[in-house]
């Protein structure tokens, strides 16, 4: 996947690329460097449909405003952990953004 995501970000000329692995968290990848894989942060699925939706809601303004790769993975697998956390299609909220990244740095 790694050669996928580092092939399609120099064909788009991309400065940040971000693929999802569904369970397996997500790898994020910044121009001429080398990829991270970053883990899933729930382990409590009730619905996981909209999880890919939901991390890129999240992570797409945070691109454009030129946020690291760390970044964009970090909090888009915070919102895909609290997506799939959820039944249905319901929106992730930045409050509760707020309070899984408070829990999860203590």
């Amino acid at each position: 996947v790694d050669h996928l995501l580092e092939r399609e970000m120099y064909r788009l000329g991309a400065r940040l690329g971000a693929v999802t692995l569904g369970h397996r968290g997500c790898m994020v990848m910044e121009a001429n460097g080398p990829y991270k894989e970053m883990p899933a942060l729930s382990d409590k699925v009730v619905d996981h449909m909209g999880a890919g939706d939901a991390f890129l809601a999240w992570t797409a303004p945070l691109a454009y405003l030129g946020a690291p790769a760390e970044i964009l993975g970090f909090v888009g697998n915070v919102a895909a952990g609290i997506k799939v956390g959820k039944l249905g299609n319901q929106p992730v909220t930045r409050k509760e953004i707020d309070q899984w990244v408070k829990g999860l740095l203590g």
